[in-house]
């Protein structure tokens, strides 16, 4: 799975998913299925997740998109190993656009976590990935997707937990 960070409208007028999947089949990305036009794409490659990543930032750069939009990859056996050990079961259910997921690109720092006193609770996926259960709308929180970036020392994108829940899905679906 294909995630970019920093998509937006700005993004969208340079690139449309539709140029994106077609870039990605002629960089040897095998049926890359984009879902919603939000920068996720479900794709097969014979190829490691480095050089996916590669690939795909070369794509962006291609279209003129800044550095700060990138691809953070990972394999859908990640996602389903997140999905299984979430520990907001509860609050993914009720309120799954106020539970996020941050991917990091690379390894991140996370030991600040320990530290925080906000009403947010978050979780240590591992060195790539956290879980923030938002008890209040993500706009409102003072642990926004920003600081948690800048805290973290690495480049993260987020999902809310619908998203991560249907990228999931549409991989499954996917035939071997």
């Amino acid at each position: 799975m294909i995630l970019l960070r920093a998509i937006g409208p700005v993004t969208h007028r340079l690139m449309s998913m539709e140029q994106w999947r077609a870039e990605s089949e002629l960089a040897c990305l095998v049926q890359p299925k984009t879902y919603v036009a939000t920068g996720n794409m479900v794709v097969e490659a014979a190829m490691e997740l480095a050089e996916v990543e590669a690939r795909t930032d070369g794509i962006l750069r291609g279209f003129g998109l800044p550095a700060g939009v990138t691809a953070v990859v990972r394999r859908p056996v990640d996602i389903a190993g997140l999905i299984a050990g979430n520990p907001f079961v509860d609050e993914s259910r009720t309120r799954p656009s106020q539970v996020a997921v941050f991917l990091a690109k690379g390894a991140g720092e996370f030991s600040w976590v320990q530290e925080w006193q906000g009403e947010e609770r978050v979780h240590v996926v591992d060195d790539r990935q956290l879980i923030v259960d938002y008890p209040m709308e993500v706009s409102k929180s003072r642990l926004s997707p920003g600081l948690i970036e800048r805290r973290s020392k690495t480049v993260l994108t987020a999902r809310n937990w619908n998203t991560i829940v249907a990228l999931n899905q549409r991989a499954l679906e996917r035939p071997n």
